[in-house]
């Protein structure tokens, strides 16, 4: 979930009144209960905005395991991968509840933020749910134990059971 910050919210309130300007006149798509809005591999170039409903993003592990990525909600944004010109979609957004989207290509979705000055916020948004992923991975990365075996730890106790590493140098005067 991304940090709630003052800056975030007022942000994500400006990016859904510019969003429901931009796509007034747009006809919203319905997705049902577990259908998929898009598929890895697809190359849509639509970034979509939840009018109402959930979808979760997923991603397959290279051993075929499944990988929740996010969930997003009501008023949010997803898909904005499709923005970095990396082609076909690495996840796959399904439907955890019937949800209404509207579709913004991304030329229009450029255009939308550059004409009422959302970069720097959307820059910021962007930091910030990267930020919330590297907490996950951390959280789930691997940790080496004093026995030499791998171990999950939690970031907060991972902290508190490595030990403190010291080093010592020594200086040479001459």
């Amino acid at each position: 979930m991304i940090q709630e910050r003052p800056q975030t919210d007022l942000f994500k309130q400006q990016m859904r009144e510019s969003l429901r300007i931009e796509t007034l006149n747009s006809r919203a798509i319905t997705i049902a209960k577990h259908d998929n809005v898009y598929t890895c591999g697809d190359n849509d170039e639509m970034v979509y905005f939840i009018e109402s409903g959930q979808v979760k993003l997923l991603m397959l592990s290279p051993e075929g395991r499944e990988c929740l990525l996010a969930i997003h909600t009501t008023g949010d944004i997803f898909g904005e991968l499709c923005l970095s010109g990396l082609g076909p979609r690495p996840e796959t957004a399904t439907a955890m509840e019937e949800t209404k989207l509207k579709q913004i290509p991304c030329r229009k979705f450029f255009a939308r933020l550059g004409s009422d000055a959302l970069f720097a916020g959307f820059v910021q948004y962007l930091a910030l749910r990267i930020a919330d992923q590297q907490q996950v991975i951390a959280n789930l990365a691997p940790v080496a134990t004093a026995a030499g075996q791998d171990a999950v730890a939690t970031g907060a106790q991972t902290r508190q059971e490595r030990p403190a590493q010291h080093t010592h140098r020594t200086e040479n005067h001459a």
